[in-house]
């Protein structure tokens, strides 16, 4: 199965809302426009239906489900949100770009940690094929690159993008890199080449399963 690919060249989300599926329903899960949000399995769940969110008082996460919803807050605003399973333990990692810096809050410890400067686009995925995913990142004058969550060796992938993201795009199981730069969104496919999806400018861009 190939990853899709969603671009939104205008702005959609009005309130925060999960869509389930399985359930054929929409329900809202905080009644106030979000500035950024995310999903993950932060708990290892088996069915891990989380939202994050950036409202403008902090950063929360939703566990939801069609019957219950908690929420709790766990950092301050954030101007990124990305998940992904940084420390191989089953559960994804919470990471944010604040504007001292990206860091990860690992699932394993509980602990905070700083992965990187401040990032235009952050992003995870498993971009070397190692099983663990990987911190996906867009910096002035460094380009676009991918953190190594094993051996934390930096490689770079391009130019600096606006824009990044990471999913299975031509079906092969790994996992390739998406990044939105001035003359449109391309895809790297790891092991091969660049090739350029549209030349539409989008202000979000993300990947995942869509049937």
């Amino acid at each position: 199965m190939k990853t899709k690919v969603f671009w939104f060249p205008l702005p959609l989300m009005i309130f925060a809302l999960i869509s389930y599926t399985a359930f054929g329903k929409t329900v809202a899960v905080r009644g106030s426009p979000a500035i950024i949000i995310a999903a993950g399995n932060l708990d290892g769940g088996a069915r891990g239906t989380l939202l994050l969110g950036t409202w403008s008082n902090g950063a929360w996460v939703t566990l939801a489900s069609p019957q219950t919803q908690t929420r709790s807050a766990l950092a301050s605003p954030a101007s990124m949100l990305a998940v992904g399973d940084l420390d191989s333990d089953g559960k994804d990692d919470l990471i944010g770009g604040w504007s001292d810096g990206v860091w990860v809050k690992y699932s394993k410890t509980n602990t905070w940690a700083k992965l990187a400067s401040p990032a235009k686009s952050i992003a995870a995925g498993d971009m070397n094929g190692d099983g663990r995913d990987d911190l996906i990142g867009s910096w002035d004058g460094q380009g676009t690159l991918y953190r190594n969550s094993i051996t934390g060796a930096w490689v770079k992938m391009g130019s600096v993008s606006t824009l990044v993201s990471g999913g299975d795009i031509d079906g092969d199981g790994k996992v390739d890199l998406l990044g939105v730069w001035s003359d449109g969104v391309w895809v790297k496919y790891i092991g091969g080449a660049w090739s350029k999806i549209t030349s539409n400018i989008p202000t979000a861009i993300t990947a995942g399963y869509f049937n």
